[in-house]
């Protein structure tokens, strides 16, 4: 939503923290957490609001988020539909750094493949490069799935479901 993504209006609000917490429901408000051990420095941006400063994650980080964290985005469909209207804000180098803040690289073969999927192949060929310099594994985009499908070589995935975006 704070990029310009939120294809529809927000359900619950989504927080990365490093401790485990329970969600919180406030009238119509909610908020699920998320656990993330070590959250670095160039995981977020400031923003500023009349009531003060707040942070929130980049770009980059919220679309690794949105794979790495399958209840926050329960089908593959709205991960790439928000990811189409995200990619517009997504610096090639910074998702790129995504390695470097210790995102899983399964999690970032399958972002790459999805951002080429939806059209941003243009911002994915730093990450396809910094992840050439890693030894991985071929890996099926749904996880839950039986292994089997088209292999797409430059993000080692496996292809074994169909993506649709919701436009």
């Amino acid at each position: 939503m704070y990029h310009g993504a939120a294809h529809q209006k927000p359900q619950q609000f989504q927080v990365i923290v490093d401790r485990q917490l329970r969600p919180l429901v406030r009238g119509p408000y909610q908020i699920q957490f998320f656990y993330k051990k070590h959250i670095t420095d160039a995981a977020w941006e400031t923003r500023q609001s009349p009531a003060g400063y707040y942070r929130i994650s980049t770009p980059e980080m919220t679309a690794c988020d949105l794979l790495r964290y399958p209840k926050a985005c329960p089908t593959r469909d709205m991960a790439a539909t928000v990811l189409a209207e995200l990619g517009e804000v997504i610096q090639d180098d910074r998702l790129a750094n995504l390695l470097n803040q210790g995102a899983e690289i399964v999690t970032l073969q399958r972002l790459g493949w999805m951002l080429d999927a939806v059209g941003w192949s243009e911002k994915t060929g730093k990450l396809a490069g910094a992840l050439q310099s890693q030894r991985h594994l071929w890996q099926p985009l749904r996880p839950d799935l039986p292994a089997d499908g088209p292999r797409d070589p430059r993000w080692r995935i496996i292809v074994n479901e169909t993506i649709e975006v919701e436009i």
